[in-house]
């Protein structure tokens, strides 16, 4: 059985924020509705087949779904989540202007 790693107080924040905002649960397939882009729906059919998806799913018919904050766990666990301060992002987005003209 793996080892459970506790969320650090920023990831626990992201946690939060969203699920204030989210459904308690969220259908596979509207996930790039819900999350805009953040993990594509083929990347969690993928987890799951491999028995390493989000805690809590259902099948409800042909479809799959997510209790939200389970899911919103496992992106934090599996992708990672980093708040960027402001000066922080100015600075990615001005490095990423200069890469994208050449």
């Amino acid at each position: 059985m793996p080892i459970e790693i506790p969320l650090t107080d920023e990831e626990q924040e992201f946690v939060r924020t969203l699920a204030e905002k989210l459904p308690p649960v969220i259908a596979r397939k509207q996930i790039d509705r819900f999350l805009g882009g953040v993990v594509a729906p083929q990347t969690l059919c993928n987890a799951d087949h491999k028995g390493e998806g989000p805690e809590i799913a259902y099948m409800i018919g042909r479809s799959v779904a997510y209790s939200t904050i389970p899911l919103l766990e496992w992106i934090v666990k599996t992708l990672g989540v980093t708040k960027l301060e402001r000066q922080h992002r100015a600075n990615r987005l001005n490095l990423m202007d200069k890469t994208s003209r050449r």
